[in-house]
């Protein structure tokens, strides 16, 4: 008998489309127009055999997204794998926008600071996302992508009990 393929679960795949769409949004990219550029590309590099599928595009992604630049370098990465959590799609954001993602964060809270989210001398997480969700989700590049990502993510199951108010 033939040993069976391991498929990558239906839920993964999903979830890479997902991120490589909430990428494109943050950068204020059409999710849709992202990956017709990123089909074009597979296919040039022979990946597809007819129409690409959404396979053959992220087996193309998986070798060559680390080496495309801009806001289809971050789409790459997420739909290759390499952007699957909160932090690798903040450092693909700020990769395509030409920053760190340290950087970028640091623009984030001081944004929020200056526009009075933040209680403490250093912001919290929650204070950053609330200033993210009123103020900085309307405004450009660099500020307004930080702040979509940001009130784009899903709800996350947090390891510890603590809320994040307790963080500080």
């Amino acid at each position: 008998s033939e040993p069976k393929r391991v498929q990558p679960s239906r839920a993964s795949e999903d979830d890479q489309v997902a991120a490589a769409a909430r990428i494109a949004k943050a950068l204020g990219a059409d999710p849709k127009e992202l990956m017709k550029e990123a089909a074009a590309k597979a296919k040039g590099a022979g990946f597809c055999k007819a129409e690409c599928t959404v396979e053959e595009i992220k087996a193309w992604a998986r070798k060559h997204g680390g080496s495309v630049g801009g806001k289809l370098g971050a789409y790459a990465k997420a739909l290759g794998g390499k952007a699957s959590n909160v932090e690798e799609m903040e450092t693909a954001v700020a990769a395509a926008l030409g920053m760190s993602k340290e950087a970028l964060q640091k623009l984030a809270r001081d944004a929020a600071k200056k526009a009075g989210y933040c209680k403490g001398s250093a912001c919290t997480a929650a204070e950053v996302a609330q200033w993210a969700k009123a103020k900085g989700k309307d405004l450009p590049a660099p500020l307004g992508a930080i702040a979509r990502l940001l009130t784009s993510e899903p709800k996350r199951v947090q390891p510890s009990r603590a809320s994040e108010d307790d963080q500080v």
